[in-house]
């Protein structure tokens, strides 16, 4: 039986009704108030029903790992979070690990309500979702 390639849902930007970008220090004292501010919005434009605290909870695992991990909880590091939501296919949070002139490690977390997979892109952890 051959295996057949995985799901892959692409996020269009023409069709997403909420796009955020957001750098914070590397350091997890910041976490709490960006979390905070993304999370106002996502429940604004409704990006998560029913599945606030699900998303919550990827949100700030995605955050946390990134400081400790991917930057070593190093503050003249940044730490770069994207969030993405489509009505069709959920949200899409993206967590980037920066150093002042040097390219960016990406982790990419999806959490879509229609079951899809995400693809792994970038350096750093694989997808998570949302149960």
């Amino acid at each position: 039986m051959s295996e057949q390639p995985p799901i892959r849902c692409e996020f269009e930007a023409k069709d997403l009704i909420l796009r955020l970008d957001r750098t914070l220090v590397c350091d997890q004292k910041a976490i709490d108030a960006l979390v905070v501010d993304i999370m106002e919005a996502v429940s604004e434009f409704g990006c998560a029903e029913e599945k606030e605290f699900q998303a919550r909870l990827v949100l700030e695992e995605a955050l946390i790992n990134a400081i400790e991990h991917g930057g070593g909880s190093d503050p003249s590091k940044e730490i770069q979070c994207s969030v993405c939501c489509d009505e069709d296919r959920g949200m899409l949070i993206v967590v980037r690990t920066c150093e002042s002139g040097r390219s960016c490690t990406t982790a990419s977390m999806r959490t879509p309500p229609n079951g899809c997979r995400a693809a792994r892109r970038g350096k750093g952890r694989g997808p998570l979702r949302a149960p």
